[in-house]
C-alpha cells in the first residue's frame, strides 16, 4: 500500500535533500557557458521593405553559413510571415537570394534550422496563431 505523505513531511524532506544536495555539490565548480564574440554587425537582406524576424544560423562542416527566419512581414504583428533561408558561401561577405521554406494561410516564424551527422538540413518553425498553432518540421535537401 503506497504511503501518503503530509504536505509538513513533504517539505522537510524535501528541505534535506537540498540541503544534502548544497553540502555534496559545495566542492565542485560550476561549467561556463559557451562564448560568442560578435564581429560585426549589419543587414543582408535583399528585401529591405519587410520585416523579418526571429533568425537563427547554422555554420555547416563546409562553411557555408544559412540564416532562417520569418521574412515578408509587413511588421512583428502580421498574417503574412514566411520561413525564409539565405546561403553564404564567404564567411557572410554576400549571400542568396532567399529561399522560401515554408508559405502557409497561417503565420510562419520562429524557425531554426541546424545540420545532421550526415548533412542533412533540418529546419523546424512554428505556424499560426491561437489553438490552431502548431510546429512544422521539415527536412531538407543538402
Amino acid at each position: 500500500m503506497a504511503r501518503h505523505w503530509t504536505r509538513r513531511e513533504a517539505l522537510k524532506l524535501g528541505g534535506a535533500a537540498s540541503a544534502a544536495a548544497a553540502v555534496l555539490g559545495a566542492g565542485r565548480r560550476a561549467v561556463a557557458a559557451p562564448t560568442a564574440e560578435i564581429h560585426a554587425t549589419k543587414i543582408i537582406s535583399w528585401q529591405r521593405q519587410y520585416y523579418h524576424g526571429w533568425p537563427t544560423v547554422v555554420r555547416r562542416r563546409n562553411g557555408q553559413l544559412l540564416p532562417t527566419y520569418s521574412g515578408g512581414r509587413e511588421g512583428h504583428i502580421c498574417p503574412f510571415g514566411h520561413v525564409e533561408m539565405m546561403r553564404s558561401d564567404d564567411e557572410g561577405r554576400s549571400w542568396t537570394w532567399p529561399r522560401v521554406l515554408l508559405d502557409s494561410p497561417l503565420d510562419d516564424r520562429d524557425a531554426g534550422v541546424l545540420e545532421t551527422a550526415h548533412g542533412s538540413l533540418f529546419a523546424k518553425c512554428r505556424s499560426g496563431r491561437g489553438p490552431q498553432r502548431g510546429v512544422v518540421d521539415t527536412l531538407l535537401s543538402g
